[in-house]
C-alpha cells in the first residue's frame, strides 16, 4: 500500500525520461531521480554455507575411527536387537546358470542409481516378479527378487552419452546379482539402496517382509564393486563380485542417502500403521553407515555393514497424517538438515537445528505450497555444483516426473527455487519414484549432469495414453513395467530448457494388435 500522504504530480520533465523513483517536495519541485526501483534483493548463487565443527567431524571419520566407534557402540548398547523370527537369510546368486533361469524380469518396479567413481560404473536395483504379464509387482505369491546390475555408459559422467531415440533401451545394462527369499514364495520383497563409500566398497541394503513379520532390512557389502565382472548369460560365465556377510540393516526401508564429508546418513521407515502404539519397523529413524571389516593378518577376509540409529522422528500419526514418509534429507549449514517427505496430503517437510538430533514438527513444503506435488515419493540432494536438486511428481497424480534446481548455495528457501524441468510429459500410465544420482568422470570430476530414474507402468493396461485400465491382451492395449534412465544437464535443469533431457527407456511397452 502507497503512503495516504503520497502527492502524485504530472510531468513533462524530459529530465526525468528512465526514472523510476522520483522526489519531490510539496510544491512538487523535483528534488532527486534514480533509474532503479528499491526492491528487495533477488537470490544469488552463493557458496555452500559451512558445516558445524561437529558435522564436519563425523564426515572426516575414517575407517579406523569408523570401526573403532562401531566397536565402542557395540560395547555400550550391545548388538542390534532384532527378533530371531524376523531373520530370513536371503540367497545371492550370482552363477550365470541359475541367473538365466530368472531373466528378464517380467514385472518390476522402483529402480535405484548410484554411481561408483573409480570405475565410473553406473549401478541400478529394481525388484519384481515374473508372474503372468500385467501382474502387480508387488503381489505376493509370484516369487520376487530383486535384481542387481550395472552399465558403462556413463562412464565418462554423462559427456558422450549413448544415443536414444526416447522410447526404446539404448543402454547396456549387465547382471551383477540376483537377490531372492527361496523359502517364501510370498515375502515381499522391496525397495532396494545403494551406499558408495570412500573405501571404495559398495554397500546394497534391501527390505523384505515374510508373512505376519516385521519388515526387515538386510545388507551386504560389494567389495570389489569397480573392478568385478558381470555374468555372461550366453557364455554361462559366473559374475565375480565378491558379497560379504549379510547383515541385519535395520527395520523398514533404506531412502536416499545423504553424505556429511565421508559419512553415509539416510532415513529408514515402513509401513504405515493406523494406531499407536507402532511396531518397531514403522518408525522413521535418521540413522548412520556403519563399516566393519574383518582382518587376518592384514588381509580383509569380510566386510560388513550397518545401521547406527541417531534419532527417531515424531510420529505423523499424531497428526493424522500417513506414517510412511519415505524421507530425504541434505544438510544445508552450520547444524540444519532439510527433510522432505510423502504424506497422505502431499509433500512435507521437517528441519533439524541439531544435526539431526531432533526434528521441528512437519509443515507443507514448497512443493505442496507453490507446485503440484502427489502424494508419492519424492528425492531431495546437493548436486556437487552447490544446487539442491529435488525430484518429484510435478500433478496431482503420479504423473509428470520433474527435477526443480535451487540457486547455488541454498539452505530450501522458498523464493531459491527455480521453476521446474518436467521428464516426463506422457499422460499414461503413471510414473513414480525416483532416483538420483549425479554423475563423474575418470577422474572424479562432476560433470554437470545427473541421471534421474523412474517406474513407469508396473503392469498397467491401457489403450492409449487416456482413459482407465483395461484387461491384458485387449486389442489395440499396451501393458507397461518400463524403467526409465533420464540424462539431465544441471544447468538446462537450472533454466528449465525443454527438450534437452535424453530418456532411456527399459523393456517397453508391450503392445496387442487393435
Amino acid at each position: 500500500m502507497f503512503d495516504p500522504a503520497t502527492r502524485w504530480t504530472l510531468t513533462f520533465d524530459a529530465a526525468l525520461i528512465d526514472k523510476d523513483v522520483v522526489e519531490v517536495d510539496p510544491t512538487g519541485k523535483v528534488l532527486s531521480a534514480t533509474a532503479a526501483l528499491g526492491l528487495d534483493a533477488q537470490p544469488q548463487d552463493e557458496a555452500v554455507p559451512a558445516l558445524s565443527d561437529t558435522m564436519q567431524a563425523y564426515g572426516a571419520i575414517g575407517l579406523a575411527d569408523e570401526a573403532a566407534a562401531w566397536r565402542a557402540d557395540l560395547d555400550a548398547n550391545g548388538a542390534p536387537t532384532e527378533n530371531p523370527a524376523n531373520s530370513p537369510e536371503l540367497t545371492v546368486i550370482t552363477d550365470a546358470a541359475t541367473m538365466d533361469t530368472y531373466l528378464p524380469m517380467v514385472n518390476r518396479m522402483v529402480p535405484m542409481l548410484t554411481q561408483c567413481h573409480r570405475s565410473g560404473r553406473v549401478w541400478r536395483a529394481y525388484y519384481g516378479n515374473n508372474g503372468p504379464l500385467g501382474t502387480d509387482p508387488e503381489e505376493a505369491g509370484h516369487d520376487m527378487f530383486m535384481l542387481l546390475e550395472y552399465t558403462e555408459d556413463f562412464a565418462d559422467g554423462g559427456v558422450a552419452p549413448p544415443a536414444t531415440d526416447g522410447e526404446t533401451d539404448d543402454v547396456t545394462w549387465l547382471p551383477a546379482a540376483i537377490i531372492h527369499y527361496a523359502t517364501d514364495d510370498d515375502a515381499l520383497v522391496q525397495d532396494g539402496q545403494f551406499f558408495y563409500t570412500h573405501q571404495g566398497y559398495l554397500v546394497f541394503a534391501m527390505a523384505i517382509k515374510t508373512t505376519g513379520d516385521l519388515q526387515v532390512n538386510r545388507a551386504w557389502v560389494i567389495q570389489n564393486p569397480d573392478t568385478g565382472e558381470a555374468a555372461d548369460l550366453d557364455l554361462v560365465v559366473d559374475g565375480t563380485f565378491v558379497f560379504g556377510t549379510q547383515t541385519f540393516f535395520g527395520y523398514g526401508f533404506a531412502f536416499q542417502p545423504h553424505l556429511t564429508g565421508t559419512e553415509h546418513r539416510f532415513f529408514m521407515s515402513g509401513f504405515p500403521a493406523e494406531a499407536d502404539p507402532r511396531a518397531v519397523d514403522r518408525i522413521p529413524r535418521y540413522c548412520r553407515l556403519r563399516i566393519h571389516e574383518t582382518r587376518v593378518q592384514g588381509v580383509v577376509t569380510d566386510v560388513r555393514a550397518h545401521s547406527q540409529v541417531i534419532s527417531e522422528v515424531q510420529a505423523m500419526i499424531d497428526s493424522e497424517e500417513e506414517d510412511f514418509p519415505e524421507p530425504t534429507a541434505v544438510p544445508v549449514g552450520g547444524d540444519e538438515i532439510m527433510m522432505t517427505f510423502r504424506t497422505d496430503t502431499g509433500a512435507m517437510e521437517r528441519r533439524s537445528y541439531d544435526g539431526g538430533l531432533t526434528w521441528t514438527d512437519e509443515e507443507d513444503s514448497y512443493l505442496e505450497r507453490e507446485l503440484e506435488s502427489s502424494r508419492a515419493k519424492t528425492v531431495l540432494c546437493r548436486s556437487p555444483s552447490g544446487r539442491l536438486i529435488w525430484a518429484f511428481n510435478n500433478n496431482g497424480t503420479r504423473l509428470n516426473m520433474s527435477v526443480i534446481a535451487s540457486y547455488k548455495g541454498s539452505a530450501g528457501q522458498d523464493s531459491y527455487w527455480l521453476p521446474p524441468l518436467l521428464l516426463e510429459e506422457r499422460q499414461r500410465p503413471l510414473n513414480t519414484y525416483p532416483s538420483v544420482v549425479f554423475l563423474r568422470d575418470e577422474l572424479g570430476r562432476y560433470t554437470g549432469k545427473f541421471l534421474v530414474a523412474y517406474d513407469r507402468g508396473r503392469s498397467a493396461t491401457y489403450i492409449g495414453m487416456s482413459g482407465s485400465e483395461v484387461a491384458v491382451g485387449t486389442p489395440g492395449s499396451t501393458t507397461w513395467n518400463e524403467l526409465i534412465t533420464c540424462l539431465v544437464d544441471e544447468e538446462d535443469a537450472a533454466t528449465a530448457v525443454i527438450n534437452t533431457v535424453l530418456r532411456y527407456t527399459t523393456n517397453p511397452g508391450v503392445a496387442v494388435p487393435a
